[in-house]
């Protein structure tokens, strides 16, 4: 099966050992394979195994197990995996709806009787200028998307890929100025007589500073022992400069000594907590210690990494040989694993600045209401007649009078109307 960055894994069963056994093996993107590593691990006969990489890059194994008595399927998950970045969710723009006009009725103008006015000059009072103040900007928000995160794996092992940064070495309490560095082998024995070194050079495994280490898996490999006991080891993070070539019990390179022999100065030689406890219980197989805190602080700081010292808790005396860097094959060497996505820099906008009131230069008048006169008529205005009454009864005339002379008018005399203003109260019409 092939993961998301391009390495082949690999799972069979073998009946090297004199049992079968479910094996597990991959190579790295650059075609390296790595040394196999035994996923059963127990006395049964274990058959049929069946791997698979899910979409987040966990490798999973399932096989089939002769436990005396009965068939069983078992099932693994192996340690490493890839990170899948969490998706950004685009902003939504949400549609504003138009508004739906309302129809505004417009009033049918009454018909008046027709009038033949002579109107006087509309009277316009003179304006007074009113400032208006011109509304600030409303500033538009700026939805800012981020980068969806990439994931890397990267695997660090000595001689592969042209990786050489791999340091390690042991310390003896019982030899206390003997210094290991060269040998093939490290040693951790039980009740901290002995303790191990080991160091991967991170200077040039990340392709950026920014980042994020979401799993760092140290393995190694475990090559002979005193005895058949087990034996819990634990990784805890160092804390001060040390040489392979130079470190002893009592000093961490030549002329500098320990804060206390052994590497044990809580605070000052190495945390005091531990990274991560493993049971080495066989041989011939990779342990596996998370060790995810130390890297990802030695990411944000390079300079305080001083790799990992691996001690034994005080259980029954036994000593466990692990492979170093070293070591002539490489394939056992030690190895760090290592999931990490790049951060990206989010970037501060500039501060948003609240504008002040902007005037027109010119103020805009806003003209106070211009009144129409009452029109001026320079004559009677002329009616339509009205209907014509149906006259009423006649009476009968009483005594006749004898008239007057009847005089008669000057026709050059011509008759002076006076101007007696009537005035009609005209209906606005609103349109």
């Amino acid at each position: 099966a092939f993961d998301t960055v391009g390495a082949m894994h690999v799972a069979w069963y073998d009946y090297t050992t004199g049992n079968n056994e479910v094996l597990y093996t991959y190579r790295s993107p650059g075609g390296n394979w790595m040394g196999q590593e035994n996923v059963s691990g127990n006395a049964s006969g274990s058959t049929n195994p069946s791997l698979a990489v899910d979409p987040l890059g966990f490798l999973h194994v399932a096989w089939q197990d002769d436990d005396p008595g009965r068939l069983d399927i078992y099932y693994a998950k192996h340690l490493g995996s890839l990170v899948t970045p969490t998706p950004t969710v685009e902003p939504t723009t949400t549609e504003t709806p138009w508004s739906t006009p309302t129809e505004t009725p417009t009033e049918t103008p009454t018909e008046t009787p027709t009038l033949t006015p002579s109107v006087s000059p509309t009277a316009t009072f003179t304006a007074t200028p009113t400032a208006t103040e011109t509304p600030s900007p409303t500033p538009t928000p700026t939805i800012t998307l981020t980068p969806t995160p990439r994931s890397y794996r990267i695997t660090l092992k000595q001689g592969v890929d042209d990786y050489t940064g791999t340091t390690d070495t042991w310390i003896n309490s019982w030899l206390s100025d003997g210094n290991y560095g060269d040998r093939k082998d490290i040693a951790v024995r039980a009740s901290d007589v002995q303790a191990s070194l080991v160091r991967f050079d991170l200077s040039d495994a990340f392709v950026s500073p920014n980042v994020d280490v979401h799993e760092a898996v140290l393995s190694l490999y475990a090559l002979k022992h005193s005895n058949d006991n087990p034996l819990q080891v634990s990784a805890h993070q160092v804390l001060l400069r040390w040489e392979e070539m130079e470190a002893t019990w009592d000093e961490s390179e030549d002329g500098v000594p320990w804060f206390a022999p052994g590497c044990n100065k809580g605070g000052q030689d190495r945390v005091l907590q531990t990274l991560s406890t493993v049971p080495v219980t066989h041989l011939n197989d990779y342990f596996h210690f998370n060790i995810t805190d130390a890297v990802h602080a030695w990411a944000q700081n390079p300079e305080s990494n001083f790799g990992v010292v691996f001690k034994a808790n005080p259980q029954v005396q036994v000593r466990y040989d692990f492979a170093s860097s070293e070591h002539l094959t490489t394939a056992k060497h030690p190895q760090l694993n290592i999931v990490y996505s790049v951060r990206y820099a989010t970037q501060t906008p500039p501060p948003t600045y609240t504008p002040q009131p902007t005037y027109t230069s010119e103020p805009t008048h806003t003209p106070q209401e211009t009144y129409t006169p009452l029109p001026t008529f320079t004559g009677l205005p002329t009616y339509t007649p009205g209907p014509t009454y149906t006259p009423g009864p006649t009476y009968t005339p009483g005594p006749t009078y004898t008239p007057r002379p009847t005089y008669t008018l000057d026709p050059s005399i011509t008759p002076t109307v006076t101007n007696t203003p009537t005035y009609m109260y005209l209906p606005i019409i609103s349109k």
